[in-house]
């Protein structure tokens, strides 16, 4: 049924796949899977409320389930409470006396602490979980993207005006002008 789940969402339809998902919750109601799967269906859905309750009850039976704290994280942020993080994060550092070294944790608190606009220690935990395979692309995507654009900046990096005079012009790079003599 997980299966047919997954078929469902790589063809972008929500609403089968979350049929899946809830039919396979209803025989198995522990089904990390299903009950991610049916969290991503809500996220995609607009629907962060059921989203962020599915992740904390797996959390809350496997606290160092990293791949659902960085969802996790990623759901808060964009509800605008990163405040909830930090308190997810310790649970996942207090449950396992080994969890400082999981390459996993280090990439959520990378992930909280960028999202937060710290962005050195950011790097610091993401150049933690880089040597990891699993989490170690995804830390290294995120130290790339914090090295160009330090200050997360939306609007473009480079951007070129002419300015007044006919022999200069003005780049905008990362937010600060930078004049440039033709």
């Amino acid at each position: 049924m997980l299966q047919i789940a997954r078929l469902w969402m790589k063809r972008k339809n929500l609403g089968k796949c979350e049929e899946q998902c809830v039919a396979l919750l209803r025989i198995d109601s522990k089904h990390e899977a299903a009950a991610m799967l049916l969290a991503d269906v809500q996220f995609q859905k607009q629907n962060h409320e059921f989203a962020a309750i599915k992740l904390h009850k797996i959390l809350e039976r496997d606290r160092n389930n990293y791949a659902a704290l960085s969802k996790l994280i990623t759901l808060l942020r964009r509800a605008g409470r990163l405040h909830d993080v930090p308190r997810f994060l310790e649970l996942a550092e207090q449950s396992d006396a080994r969890a400082p070294a999981h390459a996993g944790l280090g990439y959520c608190k990378g992930l909280h602490l960028r999202y937060s606009n710290d962005v050195i220690a950011a790097i610091k935990h993401f150049n933690l979980a880089r040597a990891d395979c699993t989490w170690g692309p995804l830390a290294i995507i995120n130290m790339i993207e914090l090295y160009l654009n330090p200050d997360s900046e939306l609007q473009s990096l480079c951007r070129v005006t002419n300015g007044p005079e006919t022999n200069v012009q003005f780049h905008v790079v990362g937010g600060r002008t930078v004049k440039l003599l033709k």
